[in-house]
């Protein structure tokens, strides 16, 4: 079986506490042949780091609707839009240790299988 993977070394140029300038090396790994290709050097405007955020140009309500649609679905867990909402964020806090405590509950029923047994 070839897998084949992407891989990123960074290169960080530090000056006076703060970072000057990045580069994003991205490497390609063949498994298969036990190889590892240099497939480009980059800064922050560079095509493939373009290519995995397609919200990096987006505004604060632009990227909560994008997130919203392409996140990883879990069940019951809530969107944190703005670390500035102290009650509401309390409030989703306080769902989330509901919903595990809920979770932790069915696997111990045995109704619930765990991740890692799928």
């Amino acid at each position: 079986m070839a897998i084949a993977s992407r891989q990123l070394a960074l290169e960080l140029d530090i000056g006076k506490r703060t970072v000057q300038q990045i580069q994003f090396h991205w490497y390609q790994f063949d498994n298969e042949n036990i190889k590892l290709t240099l497939q480009a050097d980059e800064d922050w405007n560079g095509a493939i780091l373009k290519e995995l955020t397609p919200f990096s140009e987006f505004s604060h309500a632009e990227y909560g609707s994008w997130f919203k649609v392409s996140r990883k679905k879990r069940k019951g867990l809530p969107i944190y839009y703005d670390y500035r909402h102290i009650v509401r964020n309390g409030i989703k806090d306080n769902w989330v240790k509901v919903r595990q405590l809920m979770i932790s509950i069915l696997l111990l029923l045995g109704l619930k299988s765990s991740i890692s047994e799928k």
